[in-house]
């Protein structure tokens, strides 16, 4: 138990906020580890303002689910930043 608290603790509050909220919103908890590295890798508006427009989507307009289509958006913007490749 004291790794798991000392790997959470290598992290800012701002970042496990985050993170949670991330959990939350989503419903994913299970994916902690990966909101974690989200939070402190991609600028948070840029997370808070994807989770808003994935949340905000209708379930009929996802082919996949909110967390995929969450997920893609920022594996692209992580892989390509800002100019993807197919805008």
């Amino acid at each position: 138990m004291e790794s798991i608290n000392h790997y959470i603790n290598t992290y800012t509050p701002a970042e496990r906020e985050l993170a949670n909220e991330l959990a939350e919103r989503l419903n994913d908890h299970g994916a902690l580890a990966q909101w974690l590295k989200y939070a402190r890798n991609v600028p948070h508006t840029f997370l808070r303002g994807t989770l808003n427009r994935v949340c905000a989507m209708p379930d009929y307009k996802i082919t996949t689910t909110k967390v995929r289509l969450f997920v893609s958006i920022i594996e692209n913007h992580l892989r390509y930043g800002n100019g993807h490749p197919r805008d």
